[in-house]
């Protein structure tokens, strides 16, 4: 109870999850990791982990993180400290129609 398996029908092995979880600490790409978790498994004569499952834990990693950093707000900047910041305006156009955004 009240821990990061809680609701989760862990369908893998443990292995498996922990070496997800380092990854993600090692900010690893999810392509990275699926190759590797996936040569892995066959040297120990495992099924594969499939795309998705990857995916799936990588997603609810990310979301913990989240969790945790909003409740850890620090001030960006202060003295002596410059901070600068990027104005993205990013949209996604329908059909390939109407006008282009700057």
């Amino acid at each position: 109870e009240n821990t990061f398996f809680e609701g989760t029908k862990c369908k893998i092995s443990l292995q498996d999850i922990v070496a997800i979880l380092i990854c993600f600490v090692l900010q690893m790409k999810v392509t990275e990791v699926i190759q590797n978790l996936r040569s892995w498994c066959h040297q120990r004569g495992d099924k594969e982990l499939s795309c998705g499952t990857v995916v799936d834990y990588y997603s609810y990693c990310r979301e913990i993180a989240e969790i945790i950093s909003s409740h850890h707000v620090k001030p960006f900047g202060g003295k002596d400290k410059t901070v600068q910041i990027d104005e993205t305006f990013l949209t996604k156009r329908k059909y390939h129609r109407g006008r282009l955004t700057e």
